[in-house]
């Protein structure tokens, strides 16, 4: 069995080159795993407020604009990369959607009294 490794290695560098195709097979290459972690790493909170292949696209952008900052040491390090931009995504969203200003059970109801048949506030 041939060794990945250069395949994979040429797919990186032509990717951070900015060859559409390349960054196409890397994403379909990693794809699956990449769903699968930010599906583990995501809680409740973030799968009520969106959804996972909302973030997994934001990852492979977010991968691809700072491409330049990987320094290549084997696909597992490459996984590893990928997957802490995941994590940091998710943890930037969790902590989004937590903002005291965005937080439902900060929401308060203005009292209504029944004055002349209709409501008013009172």
């Amino acid at each position: 069995m041939p060794d990945p490794e250069p395949e994979h290695r040429g797919l990186v560098e032509r990717a951070v080159q900015g060859d559409a195709v390349a960054l196409e097979q890397l994403t379909i290459r990693h794809l699956p795993g990449l769903t699968a972690y930010v599906q583990l790493h995501m809680g409740e909170l973030l799968r009520r407020r969106e959804s996972c292949a909302d973030l997994v696209q934001s990852v492979c952008r977010e991968a691809l604009g700072h491409a330049n900052d990987f320094e290549y040491r084997g696909e597992a390090a490459f996984r590893s990369w990928l997957f802490a931009l995941a994590l940091s995504k998710v943890r930037d969203r969790v902590r989004f959607h937590l903002a005291e200003k965005r937080n439902p059970g900060r929401e308060q109801h203005a009292p209504y009294s029944e004055v002349d048949g209709g409501a008013v506030m009172a």
